[in-house]
C-alpha cells in the first residue's frame, strides 16, 4: 500500500533566494536517500511563500523512518531547510494519507 506523504511549511521572505537555489539537493536527498522518484514541490498562489513538498513512500513504516529523520537536528540538509522556514523546524508540518476503497 502505498503512503502519499505531504509538508508544508512558509519559508521566511529573506530566505527565498537561497530556498529556490537549494531546491535541488532537497530533491536529489529525496531521490538517493529514500528511493522516491515522484518528488514534487508547490508554491501557494494565495499565500506567498508556503510551499508543500509532495511524494508517495512503500509503506507507513518508511514514512515513520522518514518523517523521524526529517525532523531531527542530526541532519545538515534538514538543519539548511529549517533554517529558511518561519519558526523552523516546529513548523513543519508533516501528513501521510492513504487511499480508501470506495468501490
Amino acid at each position: 500500500m502505498s503512503i502519499k506523504v505531504f509538508i508544508e511549511y512558509k519559508i521566511k521572505r529573506e530566505e527565498e533566494g537561497f530556498y529556490r537555489s537549494f531546491l535541488h539537493e532537497v530533491l536529489k536527498y529525496h531521490r538517493d536517500q529514500w528511493g522516491i522518484s515522484d518528488f514534487q514541490i508547490f508554491e501557494g498562489t494565495d499565500q506567498h511563500s508556503l510551499f508543500v513538498e509532495e511524494f508517495h513512500v512503500e509503506n507507513i513504516e518508511l514514512f515513520q523512518n522518514y518523517n523521524e529523520e526529517r525532523l531531527q537536528e542530526k541532519n545538515q540538509l534538514w538543519n539548511r531547510l529549517h533554517n529558511c522556514i518561519e519558526g523552523g523546524r516546529d513548523k513543519v508540518h508533516i501528513w501521510s494519507f492513504q487511499s480508501l476503497d470506495i468501490s
